[in-house]
Formats: C-alpha cells, structure tokens, sequence
C-alpha cells in the first residue's frame, strides 16, 4: 500500500551543488578513543561547569548546565575519565574531552524514564540530558520546555552538497525511530510534520511499514517536497506550511536525534550513537561510519586523507564548522566533509574557459554540463567588495521574503524592519546560498547571525 501523504509542495528556486566525493552506500564500524561535547555546537548557551578535569564520568552524567536555563543539562555521551576542557578567547569553554573506557556504565536508573504526560516527557529528557536534541525556530536554539510549540518537523532528507541518504542511516533503527516520532508527537496540541523527497519510494515504504502503521497517526503528517537545495532544510519546510509569526514557536529534531529520543523511552538506556557520512574530494573512500556524537576524527582522517592541508568541516560545506584534523563530530552533524585548504594562485585565472570550474551565471563553458561534479577548494575566487544587490539572492533563496532588504535590514540592525520583513522565519543556515552566489563576497550568515543576537538580547 502506497503511503499517504498530506500535502505536496514543489520549490521553485534555490542551487543544487554537485560536487565529487559523495558517500559509497558502504558502512563501518569506527570507535574513537575520545569522545567530546563541544558547547559551540549550542547557540547562544553559557555552560556552567559541573565537573573538573580528572573526573570519573558514566554515560548521563552531566558535564555542564546552561547558565540561561540550569534545567538543560549537557551529559557524558560515553563512560571514562575527562582528560581536558579546552578553553578559547576569553577563557570561554570550547570543549569538554573524555577519555573512553571500556565499562561504557550508566548513571540512568528505571525511575527516571517516565512517559505518561508531556510534563513527564520533558522532565525525564531534561534529567537524562537528550534534551539539546529537541531545537526550536525562530533563532535555532535548544527548545525551551516551559514553552509550547505550534509544530514539530522532522525532516527525513537532505539536500546540502554531499549530504548522506538518511533513509540508508536509519533503515535499522525503525522501531526506535517509530518510538521517537510517538513522544514526540505528544509535545504539541498541533502537528508533528514528517518530511520526505517526492518519488523516493524506499523511504516511503520504510516509513509506512515500520513507523505509521505501528503508531497513532492523529496528529502526524507527511508532507512531500520536490526542489533543488535548500528543500531539505528544515526552515524552508516551515515557511511553506506553518510559518512563523511573532511569539510562535516550531520545534524540529533530527531523525537520527529521534531514534536517540527512541531508544531512552523503547529500551530504557541511552542511546548516543550517530552514523555519520565522511565526504569530500580529499577522502580516498567516502562512506558511512557507525560511531557516536563527539567522536575524536584524527584516527579517521588519518586513514582516509593524504592531502597535508585538508579543511575538515563538521557538518555540509555551506553551514558546517571547521574543526581541523584534529577535531570531533558536532552535536548535530551527520556529515563530516573534507577538501582541499592548499590555496594557490592560478595561471591566467579568470580568462580560462572554465570547464572545471562552477558558476551560477554562466561565466563559464561548465554550464554546459549541467551534470558534471566540481573539486571546490577554499579559495573566494576575489575579494570581499562593496555590497551590491541584484537578483541573484532571489534566485537561490525560496522564501516567500525578500532577502536583500532583510539583509540590509540586519545590517543596520533596524529591529522594527527585520521584524517587518521576516526574521522570525530564518536563521544562518538560510543564507547560506546567498552567501555561495553573492558577488561581493559578503558574509551573509555572520550578518544574519549577528542580527538574531540583538533580538535574542
């Protein structure tokens, strides 16, 4: 029986870019020494410190509180001693390392997992720390839970360059997904929305098989999308079907998040592992790893990465963050993308034709191989100019909003205006094409990011 589906909604605009290095459908076991809990993975938190270095941790013990809200609690994702908390500028914390043991013991007893009301849910989220999977729209921050939201979306595909195929992630963990979406599904007098690719017919049977037709569907809907990139993206999902006016507030959850949320309420134990894509025209073999979040990447990159000057990016390569070599997988990353930081100049430049090079405007002879896939470096291809705008935003950005003058908006950070023009609905993540394409070299996602500071404050 072919899967119901609530709605289908085709995205006219954004960018799809192809690049070389996505992941073989080839999945290992990786099992990092360390482990690490990185407090810039959470936007906008202050962690307060709950433990010291040398301290003997089990999984679930708490790490550090945020400061904001001292009922979110950041745990152990693995059992074993913490070896350093690494500090940056201005002493702020960066990142709490353990150093993994083999008992892998529990601090989580039975008592602690209640799931009758949804007062009872989000306590037994927020004592066992799964919590920060729980995000919120606007801003992108962990959910406040004395506040409830209108909507939950998980969205069950990506479309950032080299994004793993989520239904290949989880089509061992139905159950434990099916649980997740059910808890979650309580949390909201509204819909939980479910959000698939049009026509990609494998997920839509898993979905069917092992999630809805194992759980009340009352309040959960499936809703298809059809698009270029950004369709995948969570707030484009949001705009199109519930969109955000001031004072509301959507929650969404990673699927794999779900399953994690699954596990805690179907088997009663913590689940932190986290399949994540290694990806990237300077990865030998790109594939899947089994491990868990906050796994240590140097062994990996080690075997997988010849290149001397590699840029290693938790996360896509349009809104991941660099973490080097030496780095740990994000909180919320099931990607790690991997190219080339050797930035040389290049003979005769601009005047080549261009046939290995990607542009939108058709600069070059590329554009008549609409298939072809790019080895992309870090080089900005010029320098950071004058602001001009043109239509070239609007071509990659879907919003129903007008992105040059709520960029101009968040510039002069004219709080009335931005509020006017749609700032509730976006976040950093929904610039980032504008930033890709813009002619001047502007750093879209840092205004953006800057502006949401002064309506947070």
């Amino acid at each position: 029986m072919r899967m119901r589906v609530d709605r289908f909604i085709r995205i006219t605009k954004g960018l799809d870019i192809k690049l070389k290095g996505s992941p073989q459908l080839i999945r290992t076991a990786y099992t990092s020494p360390k482990v690490a809990i990185t407090p810039p993975d959470f936007k906008w938190i202050t962690p307060q410190l709950i433990i010291e270095e040398g301290a003997t941790v089990r999984v679930g013990d708490s790490l550090f509180i945020a400061k904001e809200n001292p009922k979110i609690s950041f745990v152990a994702p693995a059992s074993g001693t913490v070896t350093e908390i690494v500090r940056g500028e201005k002493r702020r914390i960066t990142a709490v390392i353990i150093e993994k043991d083999k008992k892998n013991s529990s601090s989580i007893t039975l008592e602690m997992i209640k799931e009758g009301s949804p007062e009872e849910i989000i306590d037994t989220m927020l004592v066992t720390g799964v919590w920060p999977m729980v995000r919120q729209r606007p801003f992108g921050t962990i959910a406040n839970p004395d506040q409830r939201p209108k909507a939950i979306y998980i969205s069950c595909f990506d479309t950032a360059p080299l994004a793993p195929d989520l239904h290949y992630i989880l089509q061992d963990k139905g159950a434990q997904f099916a649980q997740g979406v059910k808890i979650l599904s309580q949390l909201t007098k509204g819909n939980l929305y479910l959000t698939i690719p049009v026509d990609h017919k494998p997920l839509e049977d898993w979905l069917q098989k092992e999630v809805l037709e194992k759980i009340d569907t009352t309040n959960i809907k499936v809703i298809s999308f059809k698009g270029k990139h950004p369709a995948g993206n969570v707030g484009t999902q949001i705009h199109f079907v519930t969109p955000i006016q001031k004072g509301e507030v959507v929650w969404y959850v990673d699927p794999q998040h779900t399953a994690n949320i699954g596990t805690l309420f179907l088997q009663k134990q913590l689940d932190f592992s986290r399949t994540v894509a290694l990806t990237g025209s300077e990865v030998k073999n790109p594939q899947y790893y089994d491990t868990m979040i906050g796994a240590a990447l140097l062994d990996l990159l080690e075997e997988q990465v010849d290149n001397e000057y590699p840029r290693v990016v938790s996360g896509n390569l349009l809104t991941g963050r660099n973490v080097g070599k030496d780095g740990f997988t994000g909180f919320y990353d099931h990607q790690i993308s991997v190219i080339s930081d050797d930035v040389q100049r290049e003979f005769l430049g601009w005047m080549t034709p261009g046939l290995n090079k990607f542009s939108l405007s058709r600069t070059f002879l590329s554009f008549l191989m609409p298939k072809k896939e790019y080895v992309m470096d870090t080089r900005l291809h010029g320098g950071e100019r004058a602001l001009m705008f043109s239509d070239v935003y609007s071509r990659v950005f879907p919003f129903r909003l007008l992105p040059d003058q709520l960029l101009k908006a968040c510039i002069t950070k004219d709080l009335d205006l931005m509020e006017a023009l749609g700032i509730y609905e976006v976040i950093e993540e929904d610039f980032a094409l504008c930033e890709f394409v813009c002619p001047s070299k502007t750093n879209c996602q840092q205004i953006v990011h800057d502006a949401l500071w002064e309506l947070v404050k």
